[in-house]
């Protein structure tokens, strides 16, 4: 896959972005473990067609609906989706992209302890939220993500995950989740990352956000 086609493949997602985030800290209490029911986020931005998937049933997706735990995310072609969850996230899907929140613990109503993000397929831009930076984890079929306070542009093809940091900290751990198979520091630079214990720098960081305004 070219520079160029990643980049197209990515452009929707920045005309999605907020002009501004606003994040605040406070003191965390104690944690506690959320139902599959409680609302974990809701959806602010929908364009075209963007499903909630529960085995055979597909339902569509309306600004205002909320995101709840273990709930499977799934944009079609031309679509593409923004949520906010609870902690101010933003998280933003492009085409053909799925996604599932696998683990939420909330540390109060407005932070959480520790939430574990599923990227299956597709492209993502995630901005933490006012939770504490090591709460959050994103994982892919070929990688897992530790947040260190980030923006970034993830992009799933070809059995292959490109991480791309826009702002911020984050590590990058080959392999499959929890296999911990090789771990490299995130700072400024795009690695693509493969099945077993691989990481490669990527020829060039993809800022997808200026590439979409001069489309």
């Amino acid at each position: 896959m070219t520079t160029s086609s990643i980049a197209k493949l990515l452009c929707s997602i920045c005309k999605l972005l907020p002009a501004s985030l606003v994040v605040s800290y406070a003191p965390l209490t104690a944690a506690r473990a959320e139902p599959a029911t409680a609302k974990i986020g809701e959806a602010e931005i929908i364009r075209n067609e963007v499903v909630s998937v529960e085995g055979a049933k597909v339902s569509p997706i309306a600004v205002g609906d909320l995101v709840v735990r273990d709930e499977v995310v799934s944009t079609r072609g031309e679509s593409d989706a923004r949520f906010g969850l609870i902690d101010s996230t933003k998280l933003t899907l492009g085409p053909n992209s799925t996604l599932k929140i696998d683990r939420a613990v909330f540390s109060d109503p407005s932070r959480y302890k520790q939430i574990v993000i599923n990227l299956t397929e597709g492209s993502f831009r995630f901005i933490t939220g006012k939770s504490d930076k090591k709460s959050y984890k994103i994982e892919t079929p070929t990688a897992s993500v530790g947040v260190r306070g980030t923006i970034l542009d993830i992009l799933i093809s070809e059995n292959r995950t490109l991480v791309t940091l826009q702002e911020g900290q984050a590590t990058v751990c080959a392999g499959p989740p929890m296999s911990h198979a090789k771990v490299a520091p995130l700072r400024s630079d795009a690695i693509w990352c493969r099945p077993g214990p691989s990481l490669r720098s990527a020829p060039t960081t993809l800022n997808y956000a200026r590439r979409c305004q001069q489309s």
